[in-house]
C-alpha cells in the first residue's frame, strides 16, 4: 500500500506542474514576480525624484520657458532681482 500511495503523490505532483505551476512554487513565482515589479516601481520613482532635482533639469526649464516666453515658470529658476542688482554694481563701478 505505500508503493500506491507514493504513486499518487508522484501523479499529483506531476499533474501540477503541467498545468502551468499552481503549486507552491508558481506561487513563489508570482511572489518574486511581484516583487520585482514592485522594486522596479520604486526604483523608477527615486530615479525621476532625483532627476528633478538636478541642475540638468533646471537649465531644461528655464530654456524651455524662455522659449515659451513663459515669465512666470522662468521666474521660478531665475533670481532676476539678484541678477539686476548685480548688474547695477558693475555698471555704477564704471
Amino acid at each position: 500500500m505505500a508503493r500506491s500511495e507514493h504513486s499518487d503523490a508522484q501523479i499529483h505532483t506531476d499533474e501540477r506542474s503541467e498545468c502551468g505551476g499552481r503549486g507552491k512554487d508558481g506561487m513563489t513565482n508570482k511572489v518574486l514576480a511581484a516583487l520585482a515589479l514592485a522594486g522596479a516601481v520604486i526604483a523608477s520613482v527615486a530615479g525621476y525624484s532625483y532627476y528633478l532635482q538636478t541642475p540638468n533639469y533646471a537649465l531644461r526649464q528655464i530654456s524651455d520657458a524662455a522659449e515659451r516666453q513663459d515669465q512666470v515658470r522662468l521666474a521660478k529658476y531665475v533670481d532676476f532681482d539678484n541678477i539686476v542688482a548685480g548688474l547695477m554694481v558693475v555698471i555704477r563701478q564704471k
